[in-house]
């Protein structure tokens, strides 16, 4: 009975881990980038959609249009003639990739439903849509099931800011080019492996105290330290020209022999 108990409880475990589960690409329809917005009808009052962000509002035989951005930061999309937060890829509203800034998968910044798998750096990016109600994890680079709204993570652009926090992730941020109290176009940064994203930049995250090499660059290592409120912070410190780090000696050492060493 034990034994059965204890299997029980893996499988559980298991399907807790397993609980994400992969998104679907979605293609550019060229035949619905090139469909032409239907004009007014120059007698009714109503609003239609001319492209993703846009609303076209008919009043008679005068046409305006509204930005959804601008009227409202949380429905930046035009749906069937009103703003929402979620986009509708039909007509002149297609998937946007985004401006790929490293190999992997990446956030949408704008909406939690949708990510990006980038192939290299300086490319654009293939875009993914989260199935139903599920949202993209940050942490898993998967699809979960929404079960709060905060698991619905956008970068929320700031005119004070220079680059805007994912939501709670510690990984990805972004530049947001702003227009007018709203933001035009958000590239996605990550932070790297074993770096946090602390508000301004990404900084080494700190676990112990002591001496830590950069996993990407062979001149930089940091070094953790608490301070006076006992917490734990990073110091960022570079090799001078022409040596390298030797984490294991701790030291920075030529690096084309062994011989020379300068204490850290």
């Amino acid at each position: 009975m034990l034994s059965k108990l204890v299997v029980f409880v893996a499988l559980v475990q298991l399907s807790q881990i397993r609980a994400d589960f992969p998104g679907y690409r979605l293609n550019r329809t060229v035949s619905a980038i090139k469909k032409s917005v239907e004009p007014c009808d120059g007698l009714g009052h109503y609003s239609t959609c001319t492209s993703c962000d846009t609303v076209q509002v008919c009043l008679g035989t005068e046409v305006t249009s509204r930005h959804c951005g601008s009227l409202s930061p949380d429905k930046p999309y035009c749906n069937n003639g009103q703003c929402s937060g979620v986009p509708t890829f039909e007509g002149a509203c297609q998937p946007q990739p985004i401006w790929c800034s490293d190999e992997g998968f990446f956030p949408d910044p704008f909406v939690c439903q949708m990510f990006h798998y980038c192939q290299k750096g300086g490319f654009p990016s293939e875009v993914y849509q989260c199935p139903g109600d599920s949202v993209f994890n940050p942490d898993t680079l998967e699809c979960r099931k929404r079960e709060n709204d905060a698991q619905c993570m956008v970068i929320n652009c700031k005119a004070n800011e220079v680059f805007s926090k994912y939501g709670t992730s510690e990984r990805f941020f972004g530049y947001c080019a702003m227009q007018v109290g709203y933001a035009t176009a958000v590239r996605v940064f990550r932070c790297a492996e074993g770096t946090k994203f602390d508000g301004q930049k990404c900084v080494y995250d700190c676990t112990t105290e002591g001496r830590f090499a950069d996993v990407r660059s062979q001149y930089i290592w940091y070094e953790c330290v608490r301070n006076e409120a006992g917490q734990l912070e990073s110091i960022t410190n570079k090799c001078p020209w022409g040596r390298v780090v030797d984490i294991n000696l701790g030291v920075c050492i030529p690096w084309n022999a062994r011989a020379e060493v300068i204490q850290l």
